[in-house]
């Protein structure tokens, strides 16, 4: 029993390195998960002014945005200025490369939002590793 205890240092100094190169190369090859920071694209259209909109309707846009596909979520959408209230920003992925930014009136009245600069946050559709 004891030389097993006096060599288990040595058995563990000599398997480490190989602990370690396996565990690297495991690594490497696995896929990003679509959620990491990594795989995000956050793309800007500036200066838009959607102009007046009347009851319930609403202006659109759209940015290139290199990368992304139709399936892809977007996952967020500001505004440089506070686009008012009831004013409803949403966007989607309109062709491979093209974010459409929609700007919606929900209220009973006429509004005109700001020119402002948005930014949308796109975060790729899931692929299984």
């Amino acid at each position: 029993m004891r030389s097993l205890i006096r060599s288990f240092p040595v058995t563990l100094g000599a398997l480490l390195p190989l602990v370690i190169a396996l565990a690297v190369s495991n690594l490497a090859v696995r896929p990003a998960h679509a959620s990491s920071a990594s795989n995000e694209f956050i793309c800007t259209k500036t200066a838009y002014a959607p102009g007046a909109l009347s009851t319930l309707t609403q202006a659109s846009t759209t940015v290139s945005c290199p990368g992304v596909v139709v399936g892809d979520i977007c996952d967020g959408i500001s505004s440089t200025v506070d686009p008012g209230a009831g004013i409803v920003l949403t966007c989607y992925i309109s062709a491979a490369g093209t974010v459409r930014i929609q700007v919606f009136n929900s209220t009973a009245g006429t509004l005109t939002p700001a020119s402002a600069n948005y930014t949308v946050l796109i975060q790729p559709k899931y692929i299984s590793p």
